[in-house]
C-alpha cells in the first residue's frame, strides 16, 4: 500500500478495513466448516485525486485449499457482515480478486 508520495490517510483506511475484512471472512469461514488457518487478505488502494471518488481499494483473498467459486461466496458472505463493506457500500470503488 505504497505510493511516492508516502502513507496517506486513505492507505490507513485501507489496511483497516482489510483488516475487517481479514476477521469477517475467517469467520465466515469457519462458520461453513472451513480452516481459517492460512488465510490472506490484502488491500491495494489507488488514489484518484481528480475522479469523482477519491480512492479505490483492490481486495485480493486467498484461502488454501479452496477452490475459486467457494473462496468468491465465502467473500460475498463477509462483505455482507464487514462493518467497513457496510459503511462504504455506494462511496468507494471497491473489486474482490481470489489470488
Amino acid at each position: 500500500m505504497s505510493n511516492p508520495q508516502g502513507l496517506t490517510p486513505e492507505h490507513l483506511f485501507g489496511a483497516a478495513w482489510a483488516a475487517c475484512f481479514n476477521g469477517a471472512v475467517n469467520h465466515v469461514a469457519k462458520e461453513e466448516g472451513h480452516s481459517d488457518e492460512g488465510i490472506t487478505v490484502t488491500a491495494q488502494v489507488q488514489l484518484h485525486p481528480d475522479g469523482p471518488q477519491p480512492f479505490s481499494v483492490k481486495f485480493t483473498v486467498g484461502i488454501p485449499d479452496l477452490e475459486t467459486a467457494k473462496v468468491r461466496r465465502i467473500m460475498e458472505k463477509a462483505r455482507a457482515i464487514c462493518a467497513y463493506a457496510k459503511a462504504t457500500k455506494g462511496n468507494v470503488a471497491v473489486t474482490f480478486t481470489v489470488g
